[in-house]
């Protein structure tokens, strides 16, 4: 039976810049594009959103909302280079690593299928792969099944009200 865990890293751009750029961690941050009619939003943390900050208005529109806002440029090749960083680093977990598909992957898919003799249970694994994400300074989201899609589904979408400070959904499906 195939085992696959999804570990998805929400608001993934966000994640990574406050972590690349500490100093705005204690701020609202937005991340521009470039827009048919001007800068966009192209993502934003939770302080951002809880003012009226959104994805794909105008950054104009965001400046006039959220106070302190730090506006900073959306790199999605950065945000892909350190997700296959990150990949590269979860071949202690996995030996089968990928990427999600799409222009800007958030979530890397471990096979774990037969590797729980070797890292003990799947919660076990779920927890040491947490630990290792919080010390890199990213929250996740994980969730094991059957199938690459029913674990992506449940890690994005799933509320199984697991896992440490629920920074983590893992279930057995």
């Amino acid at each position: 039976m195939t085992r696959i865990l999804c570990l998805w890293l929400p608001n993934w751009p966000i994640q990574r810049i406050t972590r690349s750029q500490p100093e705005l961690k204690s701020r609202a941050v937005v991340l521009e594009a470039p827009g048919q009619r001007g800068s966009r939003v192209a993502a934003c943390c939770a302080a951002a959103a809880g003012q009226g900050g959104r994805v794909d208005m105008p950054v104009a529109a965001a400046r006039a909302l959220v106070r302190r806002l730090a506006v900073t440029r959306h790199d999605p090749a950065a945000d892909a280079r350190e997700l296959r960083r990150l990949a590269a680093a979860c071949e202690r977990f996995s030996p089968c690593v990928a990427l999600e598909e799409g222009d800007e992957p958030e979530s890397l898919l471990l096979d774990i299928t037969n590797l729980t003799h070797l890292l003990g249970s799947e919660a076990e694994l779920a927890a040491k792969m947490e630990q290792f994400f919080a010390a890199e300074g990213y929250r996740t989201q994980m969730a094991v099944a059957e199938t690459v899609g029913l674990a992506w589904a449940v890690a994005h979408f799933g509320d199984w009200g697991l896992g440490a400070g629920g920074s983590r959904n893992q279930a057995r499906l």
